[in-house]
């Protein structure tokens, strides 16, 4: 288990950096700590693969993400076992494609994410 806790606060966006109104309404009035974990977040996964780099499957879980273990554990047995051969890559949760926006698809984790 590696916990990674992104800053509360970071440097503001660049200016060049604008924030498409079509994707980001929802979003527009969160605090910065959500925005400064919105940019970190692959620093997490860094961490998680530096700490064990030779594992066949990571899963990311965030604060609010609930977990089913049990679950968990028979859907990586029938991936690993049934499913996946050694070359294949997976990646499972829930993409935002915002491609109408003119932004490329996106990744929401908060049901999890299965690399």
């Amino acid at each position: 288990l590696v916990m990674y806790f992104p800053p509360d606060k970071c440097k503001d966006c660049r200016p060049s950096a604008q924030q498409n109104t079509k994707a980001a309404n929802w979003s527009a009035t969160l605090p910065q700590s959500w925005w400064c974990a919105q940019r970190h977040y692959l620093k997490g996964v860094q961490q998680l693969v530096k700490h064990f780099p030779k594992q066949e499957f990571y899963f990311l879980a965030e604060a609010d993400t609930a977990v089913f273990r049990d679950s968990l554990s028979a859907l990586l047995q029938l991936l690993q076992y049934e499913v996946l051969a050694t070359a294949d890559n997976l990646y499972m949760g829930h993409g935002y494609n915002l491609t109408d926006c003119e932004l490329a698809p996106v990744v929401m984790g908060g049901s999890g994410i299965l690399l």
